[in-house]
């Protein structure tokens, strides 16, 4: 597990509150593209606090769930109790699953931490034949440009310097991702957008910006300043209260029948 990675499982909590959840249009989607559904074997890669394992688990899939951080997989056994969840400690790379076995693979916001010369071809393997593959991620920037809040933060990160998740630039690259997937050997790849607007109070733009790795590597002092600038924009400037404009984008797969 990576620096960057390891900072998740230190604050599982923090994490759990600070990140929303997942639109439900990309569960749709699954349904739809993937067979996502009512004892659906759905192996999910990196679930963190299981934001997107709750809602897998409630349209009735049997979810094993793969979690490097030993915190954050406790903290899935606590919020999900019941059967058709299993957790495994271990990067993705590293677990041992069974070949053919799984109807779908998912990553919602971690395939990124994942090697992909690894990753993408042992998730083909894992599915039985006509199996699907969706990895997709909350990415947290307005599709059409900086908005006024990004900008009011410019001074911000001139001070610190960048404050944004440094997986932002990867996971919005469609170039890339279609090919990964493709050239692992999956069929039928295609990548969808789905914005979304939320309104965001001074806490939850702090809590968000919190769980950010580049955040909270920082040291404690530097990265409380930052935080608490931050939330001085969102108080002084916005009274508190921001409207944003984020967007998922989701990629889909399938394994040759």
């Amino acid at each position: 597990m990576s620096e960057f990675a390891a900072t998740f499982d230190k604050d599982a909590a923090g994490y759990a509150a600070g990140r929303p959840g997942y639109s439900q249009e990309i569960f749709a989607a699954l349904e739809e593209r993937c067979g996502l559904g009512e004892g659906t074997r759905v192996i999910e890669i990196g679930p963190g606090t299981g934001q997107a394992t709750g809602e897998l688990l409630r349209r009735g899939a049997h979810v094993h769930a793969v979690e490097p951080g030993p915190a954050l997989a406790r903290h899935l056994l606590t919020e999900y109790p019941g059967e058709r969840l299993e957790v495994t400690v271990s990067s993705f790379e590293d677990s041992v699953l069974p070949e053919g076995g799984a109807d779908l693979v998912v990553a919602a916001t971690s395939f990124h931490w994942v090697e992909p010369e690894i990753g993408a071809p042992k998730a083909l393997s894992v599915l039985r034949p006509g199996g699907a593959v969706a990895i997709w991620w909350n990415l947290f920037y307005d599709p059409r440009g900086p908005d006024e809040f990004s900008r009011a933060l410019d001074p911000v990160f001139e001070e610190f310097g960048d404050v944004e998740s440094p997986a932002f630039v990867d996971t919005r690259q469609e170039e890339y991702w279609i090919p990964v997937l493709r050239e692992a050997g999956f069929d039928e790849v295609v990548a969808e957008r789905f914005p979304w607007t939320v309104d965001q109070t001074t806490e939850d733009i702090v809590s968000l910006f919190s769980t950010f790795s580049n955040m909270r590597l920082r040291p404690d002092d530097e990265r409380k300043q930052v935080l608490a600038r931050i939330g001085g924009v969102a108080d002084d400037q916005f009274g508190g209260r921001v409207r944003r404009t984020y967007q998922a984008v989701l990629y889909t797969g399938r394994r040759p029948s």
